[in-house]
């Protein structure tokens, strides 16, 4: 049985595909279903959508103390709620945004760490392989 190789098309807003070594070409993937059986986010392992989609366009931006992007960014979170969190995800993700606007780094790891603390086992447990709303959220300009 030939193994198959996952890749990460996050930034073009298309989740997870598989491939098939056999594939001529990257067009020719099938996007997974949910939680398909694809291993995802451990150490060896790709990304899972959200976790790739939150180091790219907040990590990466917050490391940069490009608050114009964070705060940008922040605000597109809600997309990718489970639909029973996203009006709390939003409120998080506004204060994170709001925060960032204004340069408050405490700001800013308060509304992470809150979202974190409260969302983030239950999401890594139920949804942490689906794959991101198409189409995602574009990603913030290159600073």
């Amino acid at each position: 049985m030939r193994k198959t190789t996952v890749a990460w098309l996050g930034a073009l807003g298309l989740g997870f595909a598989v491939m098939s070594p056999a594939l001529a070409s990257p067009l020719d993937a099938v996007p997974l279903d949910g939680n398909a059986g694809v291993e995802c986010g451990g150490k060896g392992q790709p990304d899972c959508p959200l976790q790739g989609w939150m180091k790219k366009e907040i990590a990466k931006p917050k490391a940069a103390a490009n608050n114009e992007a964070l705060a940008a960014n922040l605000s597109k979170i809600p997309a990718f709620a489970p639909k029973s969190w996203a009006d709390d995800w939003k409120k998080i993700s506004d204060a994170g945004a709001k925060a960032a606007q204004s340069g408050d780094k405490e700001g800013i790891n308060a509304s992470c760490k809150s979202c974190h603390d409260k969302y983030r086992k239950e999401y890594q447990e139920k949804y942490r392989k689906d794959p991101l709303p198409t189409p995602a959220p574009a990603p913030s300009p290159k600073p």
